[in-house]
């Protein structure tokens, strides 16, 4: 009887079967499947609604979700988000990789790899975490992971070494501060210039290019006032103009069309289309030169500032067109 009883308790204590590649390959992507349903929400609720975080996806490649990093305040305020969708998908893993197990599995080396290489299901960028390491290698490492945490169940911190509510209480003290983080940046670096919308390519003719447009879209939850657009130093061109289409509708010449930019005010999820035009070197001699960004000064909550606004993932070639043949 207790030889039966011995072998009963070594089936039931028996180790659950080895959790293979293509399991982990399941629950990395049904786990993105349900993260990704969460993050829309979140995206939508905080970006479309509120404007709290951009309501548009950055289409150009670069380092850094929800806003491409440039400094150590932008770091920090794509933490959170990437903090919050790491948990996410961390979350939608471990509910296919528990069960499976048999006991609840590790889930901040998910959290942790998904914030560094930049796991994000929603976003299009292929280097949205903090590393800048692309799609293919991050599918890579999130599988990598995932297949690890299986074998690693989840630590619970000694009751001993510190109580609930001090532990509750820094944790909330941390989203709090990660989340005034975010705001703040996205309050004031509220502009943003769709990459599908700038021309890729304007022509000098005659030391002058045609007028191109560029919509600014305010993507923060205060109204802002543009002050001033300008060319970051570049070798041969300047900005000559920035205009407004209207208040007429029609005139004699096309230029009669356009009128002063100003300084017009932008409605939070607001757009407001600016017309530029470049001189630069009235021959061809020189080499065609790359504007990768404009530096657009607002007045927002108060405050004067200069955010330097990318012009696609390309930025917009200037080329040059012979007045005359040979």
């Amino acid at each position: 009887m207790s030889t039966q009883m011995s072998r009963v308790a070594g089936i039931e204590s028996s180790p659950p079967p080895r959790y293979g590649w293509l399991r982990a390959l399941g629950a990395l992507l049904g786990g993105s499947i349900i993260a990704y349903f969460g993050l829309f929400v979140f995206a939508f609720v905080l970006g479309v609604v509120v404007h709290m975080l951009p309501g548009t996806l950055p289409e150009e490649s670069g380092v850094g979700w929800p806003w491409r990093i440039d400094g150590a305040w932008s770091a920090l305020a794509d933490l959170g988000p990437l903090l919050l969708t790491g948990a996410l998908v961390a979350a939608g893993v471990g509910f296919y990789v528990g069960p499976r197990v048999g006991h609840p599995t590790a889930r901040w080396p998910i959290v942790l790899c998904a914030t560094l290489v930049g796991w994000v299901p929603i976003a299009q960028s292929g280097r949205g975490g903090l590393l800048p390491v692309s799609g293919g290698l991050a599918f890579v490492a999130m599988w990598w992971t995932t297949r690890k945490t299986s074998e690693m169940p989840r630590w619970r911190l000694p009751a001993a070494a510190i109580s609930p509510r001090v532990a509750l209480t820094a944790v909330v003290a941390a989203v709090i501060a990660l989340a005034a983080v975010s705001i703040a940046y996205g309050t004031l670096h509220p502009v943003r210039v769709a990459s599908f919308s700038p021309p890729e390519t304007a022509t000098l003719f005659h030391g002058k290019t045609d007028r191109f447009p560029v919509p600014i879209y305010n993507e923060g939850p205060l109204p802002i006032r543009i002050l001033a657009v300008s060319l970051p130093p570049t070798p041969g061109l300047r900005l000559a103009r920035v205009e407004r289409s209207g208040p007429r509708t029609e005139g004699p010449t096309i230029d009669s069309l356009y009128s002063p930019a100003g300084m017009p005010q932008v409605p939070s999820g607001a757009e407001l289309s600016l017309w530029l035009t470049l001189t630069g070197p009235t021959d061809c001699i020189a080499a065609a030169q790359t504007v990768a960004a404009l530096d657009v000064h607002v007045a927002v909550a108060g405050l004067d500032r200069s955010q330097r606004v990318r012009l696609g993932p390309h930025g917009l070639q200037v080329n040059c067109r012979p007045s005359h043949h040979s």
